[in-house]
């Protein structure tokens, strides 16, 4: 008996690996995966909708299984049950898997950045923040974490801007001169009276850019406001 639940199991997994690869590219294709600031559940197709909600079943299907023989769920199985409430709206049932993957890998910054994201779309701000300093914590030199949380910190406290420029200093010594950071380093300065370290940052963005005709003209402008 065990060994057929194993089976059914094993069948499930690949089914789901499949399916998952799927709609891996389907999120990619309708979310931008690189800001906290997003809305977890997206507009889905009445055909799309029924095989996220089939896909659902089956991995619950897979854990249930599992267990029946004594076996540990794989952690990843969590997250994709997670993935799947996650684009149904269903935030606290994802947010659930994520902090029961959490109990049994601490380490794991990936996932500590998916709980920030949850707990962001649940206005759990509290939540939102520790997320973020843990994933930071175990992966300091990722910039979009940096950028996560500076984005973050301007939301919840826009009034602090001298608690955002440690961030900032914090994020270039830590992840390098982003060219992010160092055009809100320029505004910063700029913002206090020294035009000096204002350029100076804003032409290191410039040489750092992935559209530095953008930049370039950020540049000028701030140039502009300088002389004037």
């Amino acid at each position: 008996m065990k060994e057929a639940i194993k089976k059914h199991s094993s069948l499930i997994l690949s089914i789901i690996v499949v399916a998952l690869a799927v709609f891996g590219l389907y999120w990619l294709a309708t979310t931008d995966n690189r800001k906290i600031v997003r809305t977890q559940s997206v507009d889905m197709t009445e055909e799309v909708q029924y095989s996220v909600d089939y896909l659902q079943k089956l991995i619950t299907a897979s854990i249930e299984a599992t267990k029946q023989v004594g076996e540990e769920v794989e952690l990843d199985t969590y997250l994709a049950l997670s993935r799947q409430y996650s684009l149904q709206g269903d935030l606290w049932n994802a947010r659930t898997y994520v902090e029961r993957v959490l109990e049994k890998n601490p380490m794991n910054y990936a996932v500590w950045a998916a709980y920030a994201d949850l707990s962001y779309n649940m206005n759990d701000y509290d939540a939102t923040e520790e997320g973020l300093k843990r994933a930071i914590e175990l992966l300091p030199n990722n910039p979009s974490y940096w950028r996560e949380m500076i984005e973050f910190h301007e939301f919840r406290y826009p009034e602090e801007a001298e608690q955002r420029f440690a961030l900032l200093e914090s994020a270039v010594q830590n992840a390098g001169q982003d060219a992010y950071f160092m055009q809100e380093l320029a505004y910063y300065y700029e913002s206090i009276g020294d035009c000096t370290r204002a350029i100076q940052h804003m032409k290191i963005a410039v040489d750092q850019s992935l559209a530095p005709d953008q930049a370039k003209n950020d540049l000028d402008d701030l140039e502009h406001r300088c002389e004037g």
